[in-house]
């Protein structure tokens, strides 16, 4: 897979799992610990069927789209 660094509309480019502006402004607290959230999660993942690799129709996409 090559890995061009381009972009579309929409992409998350960087994502942290951080909540502690939540738990400073909301007074958010997970009900879960995170361990057990990500248990959770994989086992979720594991349990979905793989779907049909649409990545070079997606490049292809990204160079038909115009800069703004």
């Amino acid at each position: 897979m090559e890995v061009s660094n381009n972009s579309r509309l929409g992409d998350i480019r960087h994502n942290y799992a951080d909540f502690s502006k939540a738990r400073r402004l909301l007074s958010f607290t997970p009900c879960w610990p995170f361990e057990r959230g990500i248990a959770e999660s994989t086992r979720w993942v594991d349990g979905q069927q793989v779907q049909a690799d649409h990545d070079k129709a997606s490049i292809e996409e990204r160079k038909l789209k115009v800069e703004y």
